[in-house]
């Protein structure tokens, strides 16, 4: 969720800003900058739902909570997310126009990739690591994760009491594989175009004739991967409200059966005591 709200309020209008203007306004430091705000919430999101999945399948699978929710697995994924980016450092370059054509384009830049270093192998890198490995790993969970849940399902209790928790605990967990799966989906679909794109752009000479095509791709491709920082959120709360409620019907049936149960105690002390005093009763 940090992450998204950081994409749109921060990432969101600094691309908006380098895709409409053609020179670099924002200064050297944000050159060097914009490259890692841009991947880490990317990188933030794609081991969370990792972390998120793995989670969910120990617990199903040890009957425990694991302890992936603590600071320190926290911290790892934010320190993680940021390395991951961080070498986009070595691979940008910044020319101030300044010193090249005078005072009159003072503030006005160019913000390129460094030819000096080859940025092909580090974009592969970080398409097997940060995009395919992890969704593959999360995609081989979630077919666990209902495996295990068709097998709970089909389980059989010892006793009422085992059987209305472990009902509760399926449908909450039924409920979390199900938007999570969406939420994934969502996420690998959208930001599959640009991790293609970047991979396929060594490969691909851009020339006058092309590059016009080549920017409007970019653009749409872009978008696309900003719109789950849009969705996933929204997702989230239909998640959390689904949740409360599935919650709030199984505190309605204890309730009811918690009311239920000292009516049912009164009637039977009523006949103990109809028939104490009934002498037929009494000789039985």
């Amino acid at each position: 969720m940090v992450a998204c709200f950081a994409n749109c309020a921060v990432v969101l209008p600094l691309t908006l800003t380098v895709l409409l203007l053609e020179n670099w306004v924002l200064g050297s430091t944000m050159c060097f900058m914009l490259p890692i705000m841009q991947d880490t919430p990317l990188n933030l999101v794609t081991l969370t739902l990792l972390l998120i999945t793995a989670t969910q399948y120990h617990r199903l699978r040890q009957r425990e909570v694991w302890p992936s929710s603590s600071l320190i697995s926290l911290l790892a994924v934010w320190l993680t997310s940021i390395c991951t980016a961080l070498p986009y450092l070595i691979y940008t370059d910044y020319l101030d126009m300044e010193v090249y054509f005078g005072p009159a384009m003072q503030g006005v830049g160019l913000c390129v990739v460094n030819i000096a270093h080859d940025v092909g192998p580090f974009t592969k890198v970080l398409f097997v690591c940060m995009y395919l490995l992890p969704m593959l790993l999360i995609g081989i969970f979630h077919f666990l994760i209902s495996h295990h849940l068709n097998k709970f399902g089909s389980s059989r209790f010892h006793s009422d009491e085992d059987l209305e928790m472990e009902s509760l605990d399926l449908q909450r967990q039924v409920v979390a594989h199900k938007y999570l799966l969406c939420v994934t989906l969502l996420y690998a679909v959208c930001l599959f175009p640009l991790m293609v794109l970047r991979v396929a752009k060594q490969a691909i000479y851009e020339t006058y004739s092309n590059t016009h095509y080549f920017d409007i791709i970019y653009v749409v491709f872009v978008w696309s991967c900003f719109l789950p920082s849009f969705t996933t959120p929204a997702l989230y709360l239909i998640w959390n409200r689904q949740r409360v409620s599935i919650l709030q019907d199984h505190n309605g049936v204890l309730q009811q059966e918690a009311t239920d149960a000292p009516g049912a105690d009164r009637s039977q002390s009523g006949l103990l005591k109809s028939a104490d005093q009934c002498p037929d009763a009494k000789q039985y």
